[in-house]
């Protein structure tokens, strides 16, 4: 058919974020002029967070663990990745947002997170190449974007856009920030599509094709040879919670977690358990709650950009001439609402 388009770690050298529902910050734009009017802001900190800014791609997740055996192959790691780079346009939008005012804190926190989002992508990339499409290769015919040469000339792309933002880290040390991000916008906007792309022709062109070669049985004991995949990566525990992370079936969700967990003899089993348990917290410290972090400086940034609006408003500047029945708060939730 074609599709066109170890031994154990007994815990993790590092310890993905959570993605925050309401709270997410909007990364589309205001219309300023609109049928109400137009207004004018004096605080150029306003301005900034209510300008049109980074576009994030379409990051949906596929179903998974709803009946589709054929396509849970695919869709449990990519959906792991789709979800780190959601968190990922978050925290450079945040950025983005409170570019005058972002401190070595931020830059700091920003490459800590992406440390180990650039260590999962590359992990994927392993687990492609030595277990998933090797499974696949024997008995589908992959053509295009998914047949070999192609294949790694599109990582070799990515790669290198993660080089180039990792490389931003060093100019954010010695240049103003409104100088570097948009380097780092650029190398993401070229990164995460083309990234996107290759996943969705997977999905399109492949679970068929795997359906019509294999069993639900057959999958089964795949997942296996991933868990211990996962198990002998050096990175195995944070690994492990990054692909558990977007799984929204809490039955499905501690079943490959007890399966993980599962492997060696009684004590064996008790130390990596306890490590394991362990982990959890460094994952949360480490890197969900940088986003969080991230979240509460763009709330503070927020009040503090409303109340110079206010403030300058009030001594007569351009928004204090110009209102058309909306605040300045007013104005920035709509900002922070669009789409």
């Amino acid at each position: 058919m074609e599709a066109t388009a170890g031994g154990e770690k007994m815990g993790s050298q590092r310890l993905g974020s959570q993605r925050l529902g309401s709270q997410r910050l909007a990364v589309g734009s205001l219309r300023v002029g609109s049928q109400q009017g137009s207004m004018r802001l004096s605080s150029v900190r306003l301005r900034k967070m209510t300008e049109t800014v980074l576009k994030e791609p379409p990051l949906y997740m596929t179903d998974f663990g709803r009946g589709d055996w054929a396509m849970d192959v695919l869709a449990w790691p990519h959906n792991a990745l789709r979800r780190e780079m959601s968190d990922m346009y978050y925290l450079v939008a945040s950025m983005q947002k409170r570019v005058l005012d972002l401190g070595h804190e931020d830059i700091d926190d920003f490459y800590d997170w992406f440390d180990i989002f650039q260590m999962f992508v590359q992990w994927y990339f392993q687990l492609e190449e030595k277990l998933l499409l090797p499974w696949i290769e024997p008995t589908t015919y992959l053509a295009g974007i998914l047949d070999e040469a192609s294949r790694g000339r599109l990582r070799e792309q990515l790669v290198s856009r993660l080089k180039d933002i990792e490389e931003c880290h060093e100019r954010f040390q010695h240049l103003p920030a409104g100088e570097v991000l948009p380097a780092l916008i650029s190398a993401l906007d070229k990164f995460s599509p083309k990234l996107l792309e290759y996943f969705n022709e997977q999905e399109r062109a492949l679970p068929k094709a795997i359906a019509s070669v294999y069993s639900e049985e057959d999958k089964n004991k795949l997942d296996e040879r991933v868990l211990d995949f996962v198990r002998n990566s050096e990175d195995n525990h944070l690994i492990m919670h990054l692909l558990l992370r977007p799984i929204k079936n809490d039955a499905k969700k501690s079943d490959l977690r007890r399966r993980y967990l599962a492997a060696g003899g009684f004590f064996q089993k008790m130390r990596f358990k306890k490590t394991y348990e362990k982990s959890r917290k460094d994952f949360r410290e480490q890197h969900a709650d940088i986003v969080k972090q991230f979240y509460k400086r763009w709330g503070s940034a927020q009040v503090a950009a409303v109340e110079e609006e206010d403030r300058l408003a009030a001594d007569g500047g351009p928004a204090g001439r110009l209102m058309t029945g909306q605040s300045s708060k007013a104005l920035l939730d709509a900002a922070n609402g669009a789409e």
